[in-house]
């Protein structure tokens, strides 16, 4: 009142004070938004980038431009900031519009305002990404990635080597069984039908101690259980070890 050089009436300074609050919350969130994005922006884990999308005449997502990225960015993906900034994805990545569903998911991002949280494999970069995606504003989309190149390569591994194994294992004229450290079974090989009667399926439905006589089943348990006490001390046996076991058959006789 002293600057306007007029007085306020009791309805106006409340309005003020008001108003004044109001403010005070808005510059308040402001300041937590931005403590948030720069906490993101210089986490070193977390790559970063802010891209606006590019749309067509028909206003369908078709591209997008890097704005701004992090170090971590130009760590986890080799690019260098100077060299993209300012230029649309298919510059720095041909080949990436082939990937229609990726740019439609940003698209929706940047549009729609929705987030969203996925796995992406880029072939331009050989690279996995665990990304997060969210709009900080209508038309741009921010990009928080992780690497897990190293944990989708041991996942693939992993998945190869079974099916070599269960590739192997129904094949073979030997019976193979799986066992986990219950002493549950996993897996029962489809040779067991011509050697026992019995199909995979009816064997895994059956407690061990119905799979074997009852003389083989005493040696086989405290066998398991000398194996699970070792196994649990991660003491691993170096040799195979060969045990004659007698097994009934669905006829009623025994092998």
């Amino acid at each position: 009142a002293r600057y306007l050089k007029k007085p306020f009436s009791e309805a106006e300074l409340n309005h003020t004070i008001e108003r004044l609050l109001e403010l005070k919350i808005v510059l308040f969130d402001l300041e937590k938004e931005q403590s948030r994005y720069s906490s993101t922006i210089n986490n070193p884990l977390y790559g970063f980038a802010r891209h606006e999308i590019i749309a067509d005449d028909d206003h369908r997502p078709v591209d997008y431009v890097f704005l701004e990225v992090n170090d971590s960015f130009e760590r986890l993906t080799g690019l260098d900031r100077k060299e993209i900034i300012g230029k649309r994805v298919t510059e720095v990545l041909p080949g990436i519009e082939k990937d229609t569903d990726l740019i439609e998911t940003y698209g929706r991002v940047a549009f729609g305002g929705e987030t969203a949280c996925f796995s992406e494999y880029v072939p331009e970069l050989d690279r996995y990404y665990d990304i997060h995606a969210y709009s900080p504003g209508k038309g741009q989309f921010v990009t928080v990635f992780m690497d897990i190149t190293e944990i989708k390569n041991v996942e693939n591994a992993l998945r190869e080597s079974e099916e070599r194994f269960r590739l192997l294992a129904e094949n073979a004229n030997d019976v193979i069984w799986l066992l986990n450290a219950k002493g549950e079974f996993l897996y029962i090989s489809p040779s067991v039908e011509r050697l026992r009667g019995y199909t995979p399926e009816e064997l895994m439905q059956l407690p061990l101690e119905q799979k074997l006589m009852p003389e083989s089943f005493e040696v086989i348990s405290g066998i398991l259980e000398t194996f699970f006490s070792n196994f649990k001390k991660g003491i691993l046996p170096n040799t195979p070890r060969i045990i004659e076991v007698e097994q009934p058959c669905k006829d009623g006789s025994t092998v």
